[in-house]
């Protein structure tokens, strides 16, 4: 099914194929289920246990569009949608289950995934239903040095006539320091971890260690199926090996870094020192070559800080397939330095070309000299928003509000909340789970921990006289949540997607 046929016409269309096996020997196997069609359009997919409940397996979905991204190994480079999933087979105990192959809906909304793309290095592919959200790539590629995400798109902006897909903008890149003017100290990729692949949310963990060893960070990459904006939600949370001194803090050690990439902004914004929103109008550099810039530095405010690029001007759009607005907004923020809590702020660092605005997060100081177990930690909204030619960074604004001022929080009366960033996570009491969900916007996804068994628990709303079964299926009746399979305690974790618009909600879990 193409991404025109799954966003217009067939929003709930899925393909199902039944399967059975039988084994006379315990033996583990890999099932590969494909489109026979390819196309690379194949966004998730789930399972089915024999009985029609879903499954507590993450399947793994792989495609290819068809750009010969692997020259040496996939010179022929053909297109594919494919899934992956492994079984254990116990001798004579045969297994029924159902693959599903999934494109835009997951229940009442659309799906979120994470899935592969064919690359020539590791690269990560999200979306909310077949509509590209973000991609990651956290190894180094030709030309693409630490650029972690090459696709960057938001869901308020341009939406292409030819397919359902927005318009990408911007390379961003995380943690670097400079040694020296000529030579930037990057980091090596470790590892990935992923807690959900789909098709309620996406969370994905990066781990990397500095080139010279001198810190290990990890990066927590977190989507919700959010279709009013592309509210991308970040940990940072980096440690020092050993003692390190930057001589200028502010000067050579990013932690984040934006520049625009093909396109051009007008203006610049953020949260100044006092807490006060500052607009500025940006001119090329003379003869537009950059020989005349110099690097800025606007100190930001402790009340959620924020900055951003805004405001494009058409002659300033090199292809019209790019181009939205940025802005980067921290929620929270933990520094030690020298093993005490540092109570410094961050600084919007401003550099340009000539040809790209560039935005860096760094540290608001000159000398900083870490210990080793020093730690930063940082959460932080990124957000590419609207089409690009606004003249103001409302929208932006009202982000800041509706993530990190007024987020999105929970509030047990039966269970125990668990303590995350992003995702309301509660512990239930003996298969009872009683909660109150408030702030926020959009859509969110909520996760209920520790229930006997797989099937789903039946979820409700307090309407203020009585509790109301929340729909959670769509058509196909037997989807809408996520099940997750707790080896620690034996037990099931469900996630579910529910809509949050800033008020206040209690919610009843139970099975």
């Amino acid at each position: 099914m193409s991404f025109n046929q799954a966003y217009y016409q067939h929003r709930d269309k899925r393909f199902e194929a039944p399967l059975s096996f039988a084994s006379g020997t315990d033996r583990d196997i890999y099932v590969r289920a494909t489109s026979a069609q390819g196309g690379g359009n194949l966004e998730a997919a789930a399972i089915l246990d024999g009985g029609g409940l879903l499954a507590p397996m993450q399947a793994q979905v792989c495609k290819n569009f068809g750009a010969i991204n692997e020259p040496f190994y996939g010179p022929y480079c053909p297109t594919y949608s494919d899934c992956f999933i492994p079984l254990r087979l116990l001798k004579d105990e045969p297994v029924e289950l159902t693959v599903l192959h999934l494109y835009q809906n997951w229940g009442q909304f659309p799906l979120k995934q994470i899935s592969s793309i064919e690359y020539n290095t590791a690269y990560y592919h999200l979306s909310t239903g077949v509509t590209e959200s973000n991609c990651i790539t956290p190894h180094f590629t030709i030309g693409r040095d630490a650029w972690t995400l090459p696709d960057f798109r938001t869901a308020s902006g341009v939406l292409w006539e030819e397919q359902p897909q927005f318009n990408s903008v911007g390379r961003l890149r995380f943690v670097n320091y400079r040694r020296s003017l000529l030579k930037t100290n990057l980091s090596e990729h470790l590892f990935s971890r992923i807690d959900s692949a789909s098709p309620s949310y996406a969370d994905i963990t990066l781990a990397f260690r500095a080139d010279c060893g001198s810190y290990d960070y990890t990066l927590r990459h977190l989507e919700f199926p959010q279709t009013d904006e592309n509210r991308t939600y970040y940990s940072l949370d980096l440690t020092f090996n050993r003692d390190m001194t930057f001589l200028n803090a502010r000067r050579d050690f990013e932690l984040f870094s934006f520049d625009g990439r093909h396109v051009r902004y007008k203006q610049a914004g953020w949260l100044d020192k006092e807490n006060r929103f500052q607009t500025r109008e940006i001119n090329k550099p003379p003869l537009g070559i950059g020989l005349f810039a110099r690097t800025e530095y606007y100190p930001l405010g402790d009340g959620c800080p924020m900055f951003g690029f805004f405001d494009i001007p058409s002659e300033w759009i090199e292809y019209d397939i790019f181009g939205c607005n940025f802005a980067l907004i921290v929620k929270d923020s933990e520094i030690t330095l020298g093993g005490a809590p540092w109570d410094g702020g961050f600084t919007f660092k401003y550099d340009d070309d000539g040809k790209y605005n560039y935005g860096a997060l760094a540290l608001d100081a000159g000398c900083l000299a870490f210990k080793a177990g020093d730690s930063i930690r940082v959460d932080f909204v990124l957000l590419p928003y609207g089409t690009g030619f606004e003249t103001d960074d409302a929208r932006a604004r009202a982000v800041r509000e509706d993530s990190c001022l007024v987020p999105l929080r929970v509030t047990a009366a039966v269970g125990s909340v668990v303590p995350d960033a992003w995702l309301p996570i509660i512990d239930s009491d003996d298969g009872l789970a009683q909660f109150t969900l408030s702030g926020g916007a959009g859509v969110s996804a909520v996760r209920v921990n520790g229930f006997e068994s797989h099937a789903c628990p039946n979820l409700e709303k307090w309407t203020g006289t009585a509790w109301e079964t929340v729909t959670l299926a769509g058509p196909n009746s037997d989807d809408g949540y996520t099940v997750f399979y707790n080896p620690v305690t034996g037990l099931y974790d469900f996630a579910f997607v529910v809509e949050t618009a800033g008020g206040t909600v209690e919610y009843r879990c139970v099975q």
